[in-house]
């Protein structure tokens, strides 16, 4: 399981990332609870330390590149991505999911609604142009209200994610579009309630659960209820 943590002895904005393993226990009533948490580097999807040659001594980095590594922890890359040029813009295709009911659903719920959407772009071949803010369900809140502006980052592996399939952060997409939108002749194809992952195309398109990594808050929501 991935571990995100942000040591408290530096100042930095970033997360480190590690894995871990986990034991989860179940009571009785369906209640889990974390018996204990490995050493670090004891999850098997940890990247195994690189060996130092002989006389290796680590370059400064320049101020403001890159997040300074405590210990044996791995900085996390998860900065949104952009697009190159205006060439590649132009040449892209993208998919984008505008409104719905899906917002403040159950963790569970979004899953399934955001791997459907990225299903459906793999199946294209499209970059999915997502919404990297949340509306945390009430059920999942200490005031039992609805919470927006949550990070999906938080929430999920966003570096795997990106490195994965091709994604693009909604704000960019539309930051490119009024830049580029009428100079290229750009133009947009609406359409409305249709749904994939469902009926007829239900065995076309799958989701890529593999794609979706948990974070350990994630996995707590998902069963608190």
């Amino acid at each position: 399981m991935a571990w995100r943590f942000r040591p408290k002895e530096v100042k930095a904005t970033g997360f480190y990332k590690d894995y871990r393993r986990f034991l989860i226990s179940r009571s009785e009533n369906c209640t889990l609870s974390v018996e204990s948490i490995g050493e670090y580097h004891t999850g098997v999807n940890a990247r195994k330390k690189k060996k130092k040659g002989p006389g290796f001594q680590k370059g400064q980095e320049k101020e403001g590149t890159a997040i300074p590594i405590v210990g044996d922890g791995e900085t996390v890359n998860d900065a949104l991505p952009v697009v190159e040029s205006e060439g590649s813009f132009d040449h892209g295709k993208y998919l984008m999911y505008s409104g719905g009911g899906d917002r403040c659903k159950s963790m569970n719920h979004y899953m399934w609604s955001f791997l459907c959407a990225l299903g459906e772009a793999q199946y294209l071949n499209r970059t999915l142009v997502m919404d990297m803010g949340l509306s945390l369900s009430s059920i999942y809140t200490k005031t039992n209200q609805n919470e927006e502006g949550k990070d999906f980052r938080f929430y999920f592996d966003f570096e795997h994610l990106k490195d994965s399939a091709s994604v693009l952060d909604e704000p960019q997409f539309w930051t490119d579009w009024n830049k580029w939108q009428r100079k290229d002749k750009l133009s947009l194809y609406l359409v409305e309630d249709f749904r994939v992952c469902e009926g007829e195309v239900e065995s076309v398109i799958q989701r890529p659960w593999h794609l979706l990594w948990n974070s350990l808050d994630t996995y707590r929501l998902k069963h608190q209820n």
